[in-house]
C-alpha cells in the first residue's frame, strides 16, 4: 500500500464538549478547542449575556442587537457530541495553521492554531493528523 493511501485520523487537543444552556439552532453540543477552563463563562450566564456572547463569537446572530459578531472561534456545533467534535475539526481544515512540524516517518505530523475569543482572549489548539495503515 502507498504512504498517500492510508487513512487519516485528526485528533484535536484540547477539545472541551459541553451541552448548551441557550443552545443555537444547529445543536445542543458545543466543542470548545480548549481547556475546560477557559470555556467562556458566558455562555453560561443569564439570558442577555449568553446571546450576546454567542453572537460576538458569531454563531448566533440576533440581528445585531448585540453588536454582531466579533470574532470567529472555530467552535463545533452538533446535536450530539460526535457531531460537534467532527464540527469543530472541520472548521480547523479551512485555516491556516501558525505552524506544523515535519511529518513522522508514518506520515503524521501536528499543526497549532490560534484561537481568538470574543473579548481578546488568545489559546492554541492542536490537530494531530494521524495516518496508518488501513485493517485487513
Amino acid at each position: 500500500m502507498e504512504d498517500d493511501a492510508k487513512p487519516t485520523t485528526d485528533e484535536l487537543s484540547p477539545v472541551t464538549l459541553v451541552v448548551a444552556r441557550y443552545p443555537p439552532p444547529e445543536g445542543a453540543w458545543l466543542a470548545f478547542p480548549c481547556q475546560p477552563w477557559d470555556v467562556p463563562r458566558e455562555i453560561t450566564a443569564d439570558e442577555n449575556v449568553a446571546y450576546a456572547w454567542y453572537e460576538h463569537a458569531g454563531l448566533w446572530i440576533f440581528g445585531g442587537i448585540y453588536g454582531g459578531p466579533q470574532a470567529f472561534p472555530p467552535i463545533g456545533i452538533g446535536k450530539t457530541a460526535q457531531n460537534a467534535y467532527i464540527n469543530v475539526l472541520t472548521k480547523f481544515a479551512s485555516r491556516p495553521p501558525i505552524r506544523s512540524n515535519d511529518p513522522a516517518h508514518d506520515g503524521s505530523y501536528r499543526s497549532e492554531y490560534e484561537v481568538t475569543w470574543p473579548g481578546g482572549l488568545r489559546t492554541t489548539a492542536d490537530v494531530y493528523h494521524r495516518r496508518g495503515l488501513s485493517p485487513t
